[in-house]
């Protein structure tokens, strides 16, 4: 659901291009400024290009993802893997540790049985225990049978690949928009407006984003998964859509990645100054629970 906008005044007299496009299972708005000799609509391109490539990496959908083929595999059978799926299991292995286990990205196999994934069950399985994923050089296994998903840390991450995309062939200023995962880099800081989770529709009070990624996440009505990589918030115990319609977190810290997951954990615990917050120094801009 999104849940932020953004006053995409850039500033200086540089050129700006902005884009949009659909991935991710949302809206990708790509807002950048770029002197002379910089090509701005190759750049734009390249960062769209980096999103697209976490986006197939890390799919439930795609039968020869990444993410897909270590879900595949028996558990405790290493999967070989790209450099980028690697970096979001330990990143997801570390936010699992720092919240005690709340973010566990073994909840896809509830998603699945809930209908909010495609798939069948693969009979009973107990609550999971111990790390999500084990790891070793360029390979990954499962440690359980139960089923990975990405869709609660990937938005994040593919949002930081196409900031340093951008930033790396010339970009000066840069404002990423993901459906509310959001990324700045640049000499002014943006006003953002958040959306109340409730209602959509109503906007409620600005917070300035500077150089820094923020990422909202809220509950609506749960309904048959249309898109890959939603933010369906799933207890990785209990196996439910714990928070209630109406609940919404915005959090801010220095990479994206880490506000996406940060957001499922706040909602899960509705604690708003969960210890994993000041791991990865990221804060709650805003909370509402029902």
């Amino acid at each position: 659901m999104r849940l932020a906008s953004a006053d995409t005044r850039m500033y200086g007299k540089q050129q700006q291009l902005r884009r949009a496009r659909p991935l991710l299972g949302t809206l990708v708005d790509l807002h950048i400024s770029f002197p002379d000799s910089v090509d701005g609509l190759a750049l734009i391109e390249s960062g769209f290009a980096a999103i697209t490539r976490i986006h197939q990496l890390m799919s439930f959908h795609e039968a020869d993802s990444d993410l897909s083929r270590l879900n595949q595999a028996p558990p405790d059978t290493p999967v070989t893997l790209q450099a980028d799926t690697l970096a979001v299991l330990d990143i997801a292995l570390a936010i699992q540790q720092a919240s005690e286990g709340l973010f566990d990205i073994r909840a896809g196999e509830y998603l699945v049985r809930s209908g909010l994934l495609p798939g069948h069950a693969v009979g009973t399985l107990t609550a999971p225990s111990g790390p999500c994923v084990g790891r070793k050089d360029h390979s990954a296994w499962r440690t359980s049978p139960h089923r990975l998903d990405l869709g609660g840390i990937a938005k994040g991450y593919a949002v930081d690949c196409a900031l340093a995309t951008l930033l790396g062939g010339g970009a000066t200023e840069v404002l990423i928009n993901a459906g509310g995962d959001m990324a700045h880099a640049g000499s002014q800081p943006v006003q953002i407006q958040l959306r109340d989770p409730a209602s959509p529709g109503r906007i409620m009070h600005p917070i300035s984003l500077y150089n820094r990624a923020m990422a909202s996440s809220a509950v609506g009505r749960l309904q048959p998964r249309q898109h890959d990589l939603p933010p369906s918030i799933v207890h990785p115990v209990a196996g439910d859509a714990s928070p209630k319609h109406g609940s919404g977190v915005t959090i801010m810290a220095p990479r994206c990645v880490h506000a996406d997951a940060l957001t499922k954990i706040v909602l899960l615990s509705r604690n708003p100054h969960h210890p994993a917050l000041s791991v990865f120094s990221a804060r709650t801009e805003y909370s509402h629970f029902v």
